[in-house]
């Protein structure tokens, strides 16, 4: 699926939210139509997504059926893409901010492009042996804070909201997707 201009420009806008300038707003349309098209960040970030679950595979010595892996791991990409969201639905209508839904989740959507990338690339080239140990570990914990920032960052401008209730909805994505995690995790 070719990128069209209007994905090109909202991953534009979102490289201007990742320095955190509202300005990326400008870049990013929140219709419903936009919506929909912000899914195909998921087609997108999923080659990194299979290369991880593979480096993770390999390292973990996970003793299971790699297709039953797969399937499972396969399953919580996509619950975590649908789950999320429909989330968010609800909670932007408990803190009466439905009508700025689209813009946050279209904003959301597209950054996680941006964050899967720099995870992936720092996790393969530690797994490669590029980076040291020490060194990966110090990027991945740089990585999530600033993966809350930034996340943080388009809740309070996206929603606009204050900056605690800002934190809960990063803090409710966070615990949603390591429910998730555990969940699948558990299967093996």
């Amino acid at each position: 699926m070719p990128l069209t201009s209007e994905m090109i420009k909202a991953l534009f806008g979102t490289l201007y939210l990742a320095k955190f300038n509202v300005e990326g707003f400008k870049y990013i349309p929140s219709t419903s139509e936009s919506f929909f098209r912000s899914f195909v960040a998921a087609l997108i970030t999923l080659p990194f997504f299979l290369i991880l679950i593979t480096l993770r595979f390999d390292a973990l010595e996970i003793n299971v059926n790699g297709y039953r892996y797969l399937c499972l791991e396969l399953c919580s990409y996509a619950i975590s893409w649908l789950a999320f969201p429909l989330l968010m639905d609800h909670m932007s209508w408990q803190i009466k901010r439905e009508t700025k839904f689209f813009k946050f989740i279209i904003a959301h959507n597209w950054s996680l492009v941006i964050q899967n990338v720099i995870y992936s690339i720092t996790i393969f080239l530690g797994y490669i042996g590029i980076l040291t140990d020490t060194l990966t570990r110090s990027l991945i914990l740089l990585i999530l804070m600033w993966t809350f920032a930034f996340t943080w960052f388009i809740a309070k401008n996206g929603l606009n909201v204050s900056v605690f209730t800002a934190i809960s909805v990063v803090l409710v994505g966070f615990f949603l997707n390591l429910a998730i995690e555990l969940t699948i995790s558990s299967r093996y």
